[in-house]
């Protein structure tokens, strides 16, 4: 019985600790804008990262990694302004790209920005929220709570277009008009 026993409560374990791994991924997708604390910080205790997704190392741990939006905002405000057009532009015409094809996007036009923005995050010592829907869909997102975030203002949503009432019998004179009349 001890054999079959520990065999079980292994099989356990195993599915104990990928529930909690899919547990702390399941808000770190590609294309969400995030924002929170992180203990293990060196130059940001409270960054805000445009996530590229999670993954599991090969010691088990979960990481996230991304472009360090505080960062890319002290190099220059130009950087910043191109990256957030980027992200802008991309979801307002429905651009569908992989983690993959953006990140050597960003590495093929500006290589610094990779090189000085990147960075990867212990999901466990992360405790970070949505704060943009970036690239995505997401409806619900949370009210960033520092103060260096109003750059997110950018990529508020764009306002739906207002198309103006026709009046249908105007438009059906004018229509008829345009028909009855003839070259000379």
């Amino acid at each position: 019985m001890g054999f079959f026993e520990n065999l079980i409560n292994r099989i356990r374990g195993i599915n104990r600790q990928a529930a909690t791994q899919t547990n702390l991924t399941n808000s770190y997708i590609f294309g969400v804008i995030l924002s929170g604390s992180y203990m293990n910080w060196k130059t940001d205790a409270h960054p805000t990262i445009f996530c590229f997704g999670s993954y599991i190392g090969r010691t088990g741990k979960v990481f996230v990694h991304g472009i360090q939006l505080h960062k890319l905002a002290s190099l220059s405000a130009n950087d910043l302004n191109w990256f957030l057009n980027l992200i802008r532009s991309y979801k307002a015409q429905g651009v569908v790209v992989n983690p993959r094809q953006f990140y050597f996007y960003l590495k093929t036009n500006k290589p610094y920005l990779i090189k000085k923005c990147f960075r990867t995050y212990d999901a466990n010592m992360a405790s970070f929220k949505i704060v943009n829907a970036g690239l995505t869909r997401i409806q619900t997102t949370y009210k960033p709570d520092d103060t260096r975030d109003g750059f997110l203002e950018m990529l508020a949503p764009m306002q739906k277009r207002i198309f103006p009432t026709i009046n249908i019998e105007k438009l059906r004179t004018s229509v008829i008009e345009a028909l009855n009349t003839f070259h000379i």
